[in-house]
């Protein structure tokens, strides 16, 4: 089996096995198992439990990025962008819960693959905002908020209208400032 699609299996094994679970609580023989592979290709694929976790984390931040970029419209005014991202941020979340315990990783999160997945993240939204550096800090700051919002609204059920309507709120003030010309309409 080609080296690529052998570690898409694993990944995919190592999602579900994620799924409900503690990072900190899944070893690498339940994903080996999982994954009807050996704990020493995962250590020879990803070199510790970190780098696994990493590896599942960046691979769902790409698809969170692919759902942010196809909810962004680059014809769009920005006003009429943040709403868009929002709701696919939530909806992204709703749909990847499993992936939320992996935010508070902090093996995972300081992980290059993921930081860069990050900044990928940051950069491409920025190049919707004016790209330059206010955009690429405002970009930063969207996505943060957006993160700890969407953990947030995972573990405490918050009604999502409401969490989108306030993230909206307290966004819009900045991005009016940093963005020129944005004015977010209400609901």
């Amino acid at each position: 089996m080609e080296p690529e699609v052998r570690r898409e299996l694993i990944l995919d094994a190592a999602e579900a096995v994620f799924r409900g679970r503690a990072p900190t609580d899944v070893t690498f023989e339940a994903v080996a198992a999982a994954a009807d592979v050996s704990r020493a290709l995962l250590y020879n694929y990803f070199g510790d439990r970190n780098g696994l976790v990493a590896a599942v984390y960046a691979r769902a931040l790409r698809r969170l990025d692919d759902s942010l970029l196809a909810a962004l419209d680059p014809g769009l005014a920005p006003a009429e962008q943040l709403r868009p991202l929002v709701l696919a941020y939530l909806e992204f979340a709703r749909a990847n819960g499993a992936m939320g315990g992996l935010l508070g990783t902090t093996g995972a999160v300081q992980h290059p693959a993921v930081r860069a997945a990050r900044r990928n993240r940051a950069e491409r939204l920025a190049a919707l905002w004016g790209d330059d550096e206010e955009a690429r800090i405002t970009a930063r700051a969207v996505s943060g908020m957006l993160e700890v919002a969407a953990v947030d609204w995972l573990e405490e059920r918050t009604d999502g209208e409401l969490v989108m309507d306030t993230v909206c709120r307290l966004l819009e003030p900045g991005l009016r400032r940093a963005v020129p010309g944005l004015a977010v309409p209400a609901g």
